[in-house]
């Protein structure tokens, strides 16, 4: 029987299709930020504080020149994967980790989210894993991109 982490880290990856560079670059984790190094000496970050067992996700911040690349996205993914992973719990104090949860939100996703309030709120999907079309994970943007952030008019 398939753990529920792995369902959920493999419909999280399958939901997304391999974008350009964005799969050229590691993800690497110390306490308190995920980072992506680039090149030169640049990095773009997920910053969380931990209390316990819960990870308050406050911050995505990539540099302006790498925008578009989906680093962003490539972030929030794995700093979900590893809530999941260790049975932690997360707080997306950020917004554009708001958004990307709501548009790959599952029943068995949700259970890891412990706010903000608005999150936990409204109707949650009823299939086990839903059908995320493509798109939808397409437009996100990456959380500096002003031209795109959060509106689409």
């Amino acid at each position: 029987m398939l753990r529920l982490s792995t369902l959920i880290t493999a419909r999280i990856k399958s939901a997304i299709r391999p974008i350009g560079l964005r799969y050229l670059y590691g993800v690497n984790h110390d306490p308190g930020v995920f980072y992506v190094k680039l090149h030169p000496n640049d990095r773009a970050v997920l910053l969380y504080k931990q209390n316990d067992r819960v990870l308050d996700m406050y911050a995505v911040e990539v540099p302006k020149k790498h925008e578009g690349k989906g680093l962003g996205r490539l972030l929030a993914e794995t700093a979900f994967i590893y809530v999941i992973v260790r049975n932690y719990r997360m707080h997306l104090t950020c917004t554009y980790l708001q958004r990307y949860y709501e548009t790959i939100k599952t029943q068995q996703l949700s259970a890891y989210v412990v706010g903000p309030p608005h999150l936990l709120t409204g109707p949650h999907p009823v299939a086990m894993f839903p059908t995320v079309e493509a798109d939808r994970l397409e437009g996100m943007p990456d959380p500096a991109d002003t031209k795109n952030r959060f509106n689409k008019d």
